[in-house]
């Protein structure tokens, strides 16, 4: 029921539902829902997101952490977030954004070993001392 593409990282706790037993409320006899879940070539999907049935996603789709995906997305090369999940960005301005934090591992190790923070992300202005 559920297609990985290629390359794809799943982050930590990321949970496919591929079936649904809402139904059994409304009709005893015909009480499930079921659908694949498809997921394309190179794509990313944020910890802690939700993948519903029946969606498929479309090759280089980002999904950002915590999302619930409701519907497919055909559209590549875009980040896609939030509860429905819906387009948030593409790739080209989700980079131009992140530039200067954008870093390999061993470049993360070399700031940390030099005590150089100027490259990590921070979110508001206060930092504790």
């Amino acid at each position: 029921m559920i297609s990985i593409g290629d390359n794809v990282t799943i982050s930590a706790d990321v949970v496919f539902i591929t079936h649904d037993n809402s139904c059994i409320k409304i009709n005893p006899k015909k009480s499930n829902l079921f659908g694949r879940i498809c997921i394309g070539d190179n794509c990313f999907i944020g910890q802690r997101s939700t993948i519903l049935y029946g969606v498929t996603l479309a090759n280089n789709i980002i999904v950002a952490s915590g999302s619930v995906v409701t519907k497919s997305f055909d559209t590549e090369r875009v980040v896609i977030g939030g509860n429905p999940a819906k387009i948030i960005t593409t790739w080209e301005d989700y980079e131009v954004k992140n530039a200067a934090y954008m870093m390999t591992r061993a470049e993360f190790a070399d700031a940390m070993l030099s005590h150089d923070e100027s490259r990590l992300v921070v979110k508001s202005p206060y930092r504790p001392k």
